[in-house]
């Protein structure tokens, strides 16, 4: 079996938190972006969404280290960077903030639509070094409160 792969964006830097779009449609006027495939760009601080149609469209600006991206059930985005925030049209809610903390990174929601999410301290600038000081894993309760889970965690990566 032979796969085909199709180039449909370039251009960006880090791309990371792929999403795709499965809400309903918006309303009978909107147009539906049910396909849709949202993506970040880590170094250009970015949150970009390939409508159906093809075409990208770049909705979130100047948010540096956004690793993590989930579609938020009332409109919107959630997304890490400096804090996790509730993102919605041009609108930010921040869920989350921790002293110390360099970013969040990749997140992910259950099925009751609590957030999991974790922390980088440490400065990975440098790949190769072991990370230091360690970084914990959060959950984003649905009333905003935040448990921590565990900690001890290097970086963060491959929670979505």
């Amino acid at each position: 079996m032979n796969t085909r792969l199709e180039l449909i964006a370039s251009g960006y830097g880090l791309v990371e938190g792929p999403r795709t779009e499965t809400r309903p449609d918006a309303g009978p006027d909107a147009p539906s972006m049910k396909g849709a495939l949202w993506f970040t760009d880590i170094r250009g601080g970015t949150v970009n969404r390939l409508n159906p149609g093809g075409e990208v469209e770049t909705l979130v600006k100047d948010r540096p280290m956004i690793g993590g991206l989930a579609l938020h059930a009332d409109g919107g985005l959630i997304m890490s960077g400096p804090t996790v925030v509730h993102w919605k049209d041009g609108q930010v809610r921040v869920l989350l903030e921790q002293d110390g903390v360099n970013s969040f990174n990749d997140l992910h929601t259950d099925a009751q639509g609590r957030v999991y999410v974790g922390a980088i301290r440490a400065d990975i600038s440098d790949l190769r070094a072991e990370p230091d000081p360690l970084g914990e894993m959060y959950r984003i309760e649905l009333d905003g409160s935040i448990t921590e889970l565990y900690g001890g965690v290097g970086v963060s990566n491959g929670i979505g």
